[in-house]
């Protein structure tokens, strides 16, 4: 259950005593709400490993890592759909786009073949254009001989298109912000493929026992290059799934403008996606950022007190 943004906004106009919004205006509590909910989301990730380290009680309604692992599963997203691999690499997300002009006509056909190569064309990317179906993907990327310098895609299903179409290209899934497991499903089961480095694949692959195999296969992360991995053994070409934690979408306290008076409107809003039991802890960190804002030290000082107050009971 998401948590309101008008209630949150209104507790702050509240407790800081600025009900005519003379300090605290729509843009500047937009600015300070997606701040303190960002920090919360990455506030979680080294709570998780600090209560990890904590001794374990059999409690049901306190077991403050199944209470944090709630909290963190409304970001969790599955990525169900199988991705392909080319050489080694495949690309779990991205931001980037392309597009690319039709080279001849394609008639119910799997491949589609360009004007021109470009590295913005990358396997996993949805393609859309006059003539492909939603939900169409790219498979497989390779150039098209004998027409050196093209480039060929190998797509999800078949499509007919005309020559000189231009295509766009776009992945689906949102910016990763945690990848969490990735799989390799081969004969209808689920293997874990492991993450190790560089070094370490080497040194695997120079032992006859430890080399990764089909049944446990191996990947690395590549960095500087977004969200792309590669994955071992060779034999290994499609099939990878994994999952992840996203990013909390930005809020917005969405308002009217109705002779002067600025009027919440619940049509153009957008909610906390945190869990609800963070609503309180919402509207101290916003105080505490507003404190700052408005020149107000005292209402700094209270929130961070109140903040430093809350942190202790949970790790106590």
């Amino acid at each position: 259950m998401a948590i309101n943004i008008d209630t949150v906004y209104q507790r702050v106009l509240a407790i800081s005593n600025k009900e005519q919004r003379g300090y605290i205006t729509p843009l500047e509590f937009n600015l300070m709400a997606n701040q303190a909910q960002l920090d919360i989301f990455n506030q979680y990730f080294y709570d998780l490993g600090q209560f990890k380290r904590l001794p374990k009680y059999d409690l049901e309604y306190s077991d403050s890592v199944a209470f944090l692992e709630e909290k963190m599963s409304i970001f969790e997203v599955f990525n169900q759909t199988p991705l392909s691999i080319t050489n080694n690499v495949v690309r779990l997300d991205s931001s980037e786009t392309g597009t690319g002009t039709v080279d001849g006509v394609v008639s119910n056909s799997t491949s589609v073949d360009l004007d021109a190569t470009t590295d913005s064309v990358l396997p996993g990317m949805t393609v859309t254009g006059t003539g492909v179906s939603s939900g169409v993907k790219i498979n497989t990327i390779s150039l098209n001989t004998p027409s050196a310098g093209h480039t060929r895609l190998n797509l999800t299903s078949s499509v007919s298109i005309a020559d000189n179409t231009v295509l766009s290209f776009k992945f689906d899934n949102p910016e990763i912000y945690q990848l969490g497991n990735v799989y390799y499903t081969l004969s209808g089961v689920d293997y874990e493929v492991e993450e190790i480095t560089r070094k370490e694949l080497i040194q695997y692959k120079l032992s006859p026992l430890a080399a990764p195999s089909s049944k446990r296969p191996v990947f690395i992360r590549i960095t500087n290059s977004g969200n792309r991995i590669e994955v071992y053994p060779n034999t290994i070409s499609s099939d990878i799934t994994y999952n992840y934690i996203r990013k909390p979408a930005d809020v917005s306290w969405g308002y009217t403008i109705i002779n002067n008076e600025t009027l919440y409107n619940s049509n153009t809003a957008i909610d906390f996606e945190l869990h609800e039991s963070e609503e309180t802890v919402l509207v101290i960190k916003i105080l505490a950022i507003a404190g700052i804002i408005i020149k107000d030290p005292s209402l700094y000082q209270i929130s961070s007190q109140e903040e430093v107050k809350n942190v202790q009971q949970e790790k106590a």
